[in-house]
């Protein structure tokens, strides 16, 4: 009887890390593996890859579009 209730912990245990493991690789859940789009490119820009023109060319595109968080 004892046996059978840690076989039963450990089955939830392992279902419950194979669920959240799951979850944080799903692309249904961007939460934690998409860059926003500013951040994005305020990266690029400290990197060096993009110019100061450009950054500003682009930085204005993207807050044209983008909705605006309500605080």
């Amino acid at each position: 009887m004892m046996f059978l209730w840690l076989v039963v912990i450990i089955a939830v245990i392992a279902g419950a890390w194979y669920f959240t493991r799951r979850r944080k690789n799903n692309p249904l859940y961007p939460d934690q593996q998409i860059e926003r789009p500013l951040e994005s490119l305020k990266n690029r820009y400290a990197k060096g890859e993009i110019s100061r023109e450009e950054y500003e060319r682009r930085k204005e595109v993207i807050e044209e579009r983008e909705p605006r968080e309500f605080t």
